[in-house]
């Protein structure tokens, strides 16, 4: 953090706690000075909210000073600190001091009023001593330009920006944008830190064709999701310090009736209770606040961040505010960073105090009046709604054109490609099913055809068995067992009775749809392909082209009809269902690996993801990403690519999904 030094000469002549003319000035032994009634009051304070300790932090400079003994009254500790050197007969300029206090922003949001020390360029906020000390040492604020000169009233403040757009490691301009880190970047850090990055643009280039308004407003949206989930945590935390200032209390008198009980044997384990009290209260007491300037901290830089992309959306300087949502949103991941910090924290605070039963006749082998007791527990409803909005927020994105489009069609194709389903295998190899020309097809990584298995039925969807084998249902009631072990060869046929269509494994065991009339059951086959189980699906309907997917644990099983996503548990009982206007004709489900859903949409032009715990439902891909009639889709887990079938197409479209 770069800090502009000023000084003021008058201030030195006035009380920092009462901004008036010292009266009885009285030296700490950190050297600061301050009236002694202004003193005695901070320790009045302390003494009223609960906190008794052997220390007291300077105002100024937060510094530890000896606190008054325990039968000692803060006035005389007051009067007996030694008196400062200060003259206190010297004038101040009435025109220095003709300006009211500046009080700590960030504090006011919390109704309390402290002396502002410092003031943030970047932030355009006040600070006093406590906030700036956190300021200069979060990740997302350290880089701040911050001055401890006054600014002049009504002066008109600019935000700092050159902080967006130089690189802070080498202080140089900002020239590309790497695509696969979605950063940008100066001529060194390209050199140094993207030479493996096939992605890496001009960001003049970049800007020429930037939407402001689309990505501009991702980032706001992104920052006053962030700015509400602080919001619930600032609100929370308050609460609980709240609670535990009063449960603190409480217990405090608790101890000291008790104490009056038995006062002739117990002084001595009254001290040492109320000091294990304190130790508890004192060790959650400063985690907490922590944690609340922590909040508004953020939730100040969140809000100026908020403020620099409204300000560069009223301009016209495409490459400035491609640069600013650039860097923001670098910005704001760092601020989530900060919000897992904090939130991995949370603990519901309870403290209680349990009266020793046997003190009577114990008093010569006691060491306290009883146990003080913090009984944190996870907060769940809050937890529950903030990993919601999380959820939410790391919500995945897709960049605007595919990065990459490839021709699965082979030499000997009589049709053009039907693919409606595909899987990755290991060995960063890729099957998919052309039901149009009834073959499997299997490319290596560089998508080359490195082999292919003509079938007498055409396949229409896959699924993975083990690591050598898959499964494939066909147009005739037949599922097909193939090895893919060096090239594809047909191991044997499994006679299903009816038409089959979505598959998927878990286990060892293949789950098929089949269609009886408008009844759709799911059969389970074991390793033996033998019928394990039969479930029958609840949703009836007319259409019988199901997709099917299943969890990891087996427990939930995901399958499409018409418009929409039905949910069952393995028992086949309805758990939910997915309806939205963005999804028509819902074709090819999958499952990653958090569980988030993704579904194509055949006459929306669509590939839906979905969010269970936060029922969240969002377009991941439409028409304008160049989709026409998206029928099937899979998932590169390790390059974090989406590819998406597409009826009667040669061509397989992939996406890159971005954070």
């Amino acid at each position: 953090m770069s800090l502009v030094l000023g000084s003021d000469e008058n201030k030195q002549l006035r009380c920092p706690i009462c901004l008036e003319a010292f009266e009885s000035p009285k030296v700490l032994t950190c050297l600061h000075t301050f009236c002694e009634k202004c003193i005695c009051k901070q320790v009045h304070c302390l003494r009223d909210e609960g906190i008794h300790s052997d220390t007291i932090n300077c105002p100024v400079c937060s510094s530890s000073n000896p606190a008054p003994v325990f039968d000692q009254t803060p006035d005389d500790w007051a009067a007996n600190l030694p008196d400062s050197s200060i003259d206190v007969s010297s004038s101040i300029s009435d025109n220095a001091w003709k300006n009211d206090p500046v009080f700590c922003q960030p504090c006011l949001l919390d109704h309390v009023q402290q002396i502002a020390t410092a003031y943030c360029v970047t932030c355009q906020e006040y600070l006093c001593q406590s906030c700036y000390t956190y300021h200069k040492k979060f990740k997302a604020t350290k880089e701040h330009t911050v001055t401890l000169q006054s600014v002049p009233e009504n002066q008109q403040l600019q935000t700092n920006k050159d902080g967006l757009f130089r690189c802070s490691k080498h202080q140089k301009k900002y020239t590309y944008f790497c695509q696969n880190d979605r950063d940008i970047c100066c001529s060194k850090c390209a050199l140094a830190d993207h030479r493996s990055c096939k992605d890496l643009f001009l960001i003049d280039d970049q800007a020429n064709n930037f939407k402001e308004c689309s990505e501009a407003k991702k980032v706001l949206e992104k920052l006053d999701l962030l700015r509400k989930m602080f919001a619930i945590l600032l609100e929370n935390r308050t609460k609980v310090f709240d609670t535990v200032k009063q449960q603190n209390a409480d217990i405090t008198q608790e101890i000291k009736q008790w104490a009056k009980e038995v006062r002739n044997e117990t002084d001595k384990l009254e001290t040492d209770t109320l000091e294990e009290l304190e130790l508890v209260y004192k060790q959650e007491a400063v985690s907490l606040s922590d944690q609340i300037i922590q909040c508004k901290s953020t939730i100040a830089a969140i809000e100026t961040s908020e403020r620099v992309v409204l300000e560069e959306m009223k301009t016209d300087e495409n490459k400035q505010l491609f640069m600013t949502t650039t860097r923001i949103s670098q910005q704001a991941r760092k601020y989530l960073q900060t919000y897992d910090a904090v939130h991995d924290t949370f603990r519901d605070i309870q403290f209680k105090f349990e009266r020793d039963k046997n003190l009577e006749g114990m008093f010569k082998t006691l060491r306290s009046l009883g146990r003080v007791l913090n009984e944190s527990s996870q907060i769940q409803e809050l937890s529950l709604e903030l990993s919601y909005k999380r959820a939410i927020l790391l919500l995945p994105q897709a960049q605007p054109n595919s990065i990459m489009a490839f021709n699965a069609k082979v030499p000997d194709d009589e049709e053009t490609c039907n693919i409606y389903s595909g899987i990755f295998l290991p060995g960063d190899r890729f099957i998919v099913c052309d039901e149009q020309n009834k073959k499997l097809k299997l490319f290596e990584k560089c998508y080359h055809c490195v082999s292919y298995l003509k079938m007498t039925h055409s396949p229409r969807f896959i699924c993975s068995v083990d690591s050598t084998t898959v499964a494939v249902t066909t147009a005739r009631s037949v599922v097909e067992i193939v090895s893919i072990v060096n090239t594809l060869t047909k191991l044997r046929s499994i006679s299903v009775g009816r038409d089959c269509f979505g598959i998927c494994s878990c286990q060892g065991k293949v789950m098929v749809v089949i269609h009886e009339g408008e009844q759709a059951s799911l059969i389970i086959y074991n390793k033996s392909c033998k019928i394990y189980r039969r479930i029958q699906l609840p949703q009836r309907s007319s259409s019988s082209y199901n997709s099917l997917c299943v969890s990891q644990d087996g427990n939930t099983i995901l399958y499409t009809v018409e418009d929409n996503i039905v949910v069952v548990d393995k028992d086949g009982q309805i758990l939910n269902t997915y309806v939205s206007r963005n999804l028509k004709c819902a074709l090819g489900i999958i499952l990653d690996k958090n569980g988030n859903i993704y579904c194509c949409g055949k006459e929306s032009k669509t590939v839906v993801h979905i969010i269970p715990k936060a029922e969240q439902m969002s377009v991941l891909l439409s028409h304008a990403n160049g989709l026409e009639n998206p029928i099937g889709i899979c998932l590169n887990y390790a390059d974090n690519v989406i590819h998406v079938f597409e009826e009667q197409s040669n061509e397989v479209k992939m996406f890159r999904l971005i954070q």
